[in-house]
């Protein structure tokens, strides 16, 4: 399994601290487990997204301009993955694949939420939860889409002065959910 940002590679620093946070142990524990059918498990998923949105938004709406809307039911080979505390779910990650036709090719990292009280590495617990399980199933890919504009900007910046100026622009707004 490769772990790609955007155009390129995820630089080995980023996916080694990354690595040191997720795995550290998180207290109080927090396991992760698969939801993607489970209508009572997406319905509390839709709990944990509202209080992420009354926590994170400035409007009551969702924009959904970098990442499309989350959907809390069961969606064709769409993978999700629930961080549970406690018996309470406390963030929510949503795996679109790459090719429908063939999900084995690879997933990108679509959704990612938690409730504001959730324990902190939660998401990146969740997404190296994740990652060793589609590595264990022989899953070739995992797109980390936009997550990487939570890391420092890599050096050469590969785009145009235009695009480097929108991404920077798009952390710092509150629809921008991997800030």
């Amino acid at each position: 399994l490769s772990c790609t940002c955007n155009n390129g590679s995820a630089q080995a620093s980023e996916l080694t601290c990354c690595g040191r946070i997720g795995r550290r142990r998180i207290e109080p524990e927090v396991t992760v487990i698969e939801i993607t059918d489970d209508a009572d498990a997406l319905r509390s998923a839709s709990e944990v997204s509202d209080a992420w949105m009354k926590h994170t938004q400035c409007t009551q709406r969702e924009l959904s301009i970098l990442t499309r809307p989350p959907v809390f039911k069961p969606e064709p080979r769409t993978r999700k993955f629930a961080s549970i505390c406690e018996d309470r779910m406390v963030g929510v990650g949503f795996f679109d694949p790459l090719c429908f036709e063939h999900p084995e090719e690879g997933y990108v990292y679509q959704i990612i939420r938690e409730r504001p009280e959730a324990p902190d590495g939660t998401r990146t617990h969740l997404l190296l939860h994740v990652a060793d399980l589609l590595r264990d199933e022989s899953v070739k890919l995992l797109s980390l889409g936009l997550a990487p504009l939570s890391l420092q900007t890599m050096e050469p910046f590969l785009h145009s002065a235009w695009t480097r100026r929108l991404l920077k622009f798009s952390q710092q707004l509150p629809w921008y959910n991997f800030a």
